[in-house]
């Protein structure tokens, strides 16, 4: 094998054979570490790993991804359903995000579970000469629910009102 292991070497005074020390090793380290073979090739790793980190770094358009403005990411569905977000701006999209509680999927849109009861009203009024007509939906239950409250309320000559009593 090598004369390094073959040779004799001296400690102090006392003469070892067949036996590296130390100090030798640390010469032959030396050696192999500043061999231009060790060098190309550390240096190719070296690049090679920068090269790598480069490639792999986050783009520009990652770490800037847009947003809507419930924080949603874009090309995500809410957590506001039915709620997508699509570049930036939330639109309805029940098919893809579904609907929120306490509503039914129906056709392309989410409605209420409360709908069914809804009655049509139409209700006439003139207003400078000018006549015209207010619609909207009600709910029958709703309308049953008001007509029994009371219309008026008494106060004794001490009571103040309330703001609540004004809701």
């Amino acid at each position: 094998m090598g004369d390094l292991d073959s040779k004799e070497k001296t400690s102090g005074s006392k003469s070892v054979k067949g036996l590296v020390l130390p100090g030798e090793i640390l010469k032959s380290g030396k050696k192999f570490f500043l061999s231009p073979g060790f060098l190309i090739s550390f240096s190719i790793f070296i690049v090679a790993i920068i090269a790598a980190l480069v490639l792999n770094a986050p783009s520009e358009e990652f770490t800037s991804l847009q947003k809507c403005g419930d924080e949603t990411f874009s090309g995500y569905c809410s957590l506001n359903k039915p709620y997508f977000c699509d570049s930036t701006i939330l639109m309805e999209n029940p098919p893809l995000c579904g609907c929120p509680e306490f509503f039914s999927f129906r056709g392309n849109y989410c409605s209420s579970d409360y709908d069914e009861s809804l009655d049509d009203i139409y209700l006439n009024y003139l207003i400078d000469g000018k006549s015209e007509t207010l619609y909207f939906k009600f709910r029958s239950d709703v309308l049953d629910y008001l007509l029994g409250l009371p219309r008026f309320k008494i106060y004794s000559s001490n009571e103040t009102p309330r703001r609540d009593d004004f809701k």
